[in-house]
């Protein structure tokens, strides 16, 4: 997909999952896009989550939020920093990392 010259990727996928103890749906969406081509690189993901257990006759509803920005620093050297949000009706859990890469 393309916007006045921005390229923007837009993916929308499901997953459906079934066995003996969940039968659930993942709905997801990512916008990807260089900012900087080739230099620093932006990832938003939402992802719907709907489990039911069928062993206790529970369920489990989840809303999760990913954020990812990637710089290329030098040809053999990169930073990420992410974060990721998970949000249940009672609970939140909240991750945030950074990653620093050299190759040799």
């Amino acid at each position: 997909m393309c916007f006045n010259h921005i390229r923007l990727l837009l993916i929308v996928s499901n997953t459906q999952l079934r066995s003996s103890y969940l039968k659930g749906q993942i709905y997801r969406l990512r916008l990807s896009r260089d900012i900087i081509p080739a230099k620093l690189f932006a990832d938003i993901k939402y992802s719907y989550v709907d489990y039911d257990y069928s062993y206790n006759n529970n369920s489990l509803l989840q809303h999760i939020a990913e954020f990812n920005l990637s710089w290329r620093i030098h040809k053999k050297l990169s930073f990420s920093a992410n974060y990721e949000g998970s949000f249940e009706k009672s609970k939140t859990y909240t991750r945030l990392y950074f990653n620093l890469i050299k190759r040799f």
